[in-house]
């Protein structure tokens, strides 16, 4: 699955993240609200100096409420936390 290859290479790359894999091309439909985001992330084991892939863990949900969240977050900004 690509989200689990994702989460692999993103881990070479930042250890503690995630990958969010959204399938745009099976269209958006807000009405019914159906779109889901993957968001997942590699987990690794080092022994001896050798590191492996131990695990991908993930999560879906709905889009709508990624957007939702993102929205109330960043209008929720002070001004204390602009830097001018």
């Amino acid at each position: 699955m690509p989200w689990y290859k994702r989460a692999v290479d993103q881990h070479t790359v930042e250890q503690d993240s995630f990958v969010y894999s959204v399938p745009f091309a099976n269209g958006y439909a807000p009405k019914l609200n159906t779109t889901l985001v993957t968001a997942s992330h590699a987990i690794f084991v080092e022994h001896r100096g050798h590191k492996a892939i131990a695990a991908v863990v993930g999560l879906q949900f709905q889009l709508d409420s990624l957007a939702k969240h993102f929205i109330n977050i960043t209008s929720t900004v002070s001004n204390a936390n602009i830097i001018s």
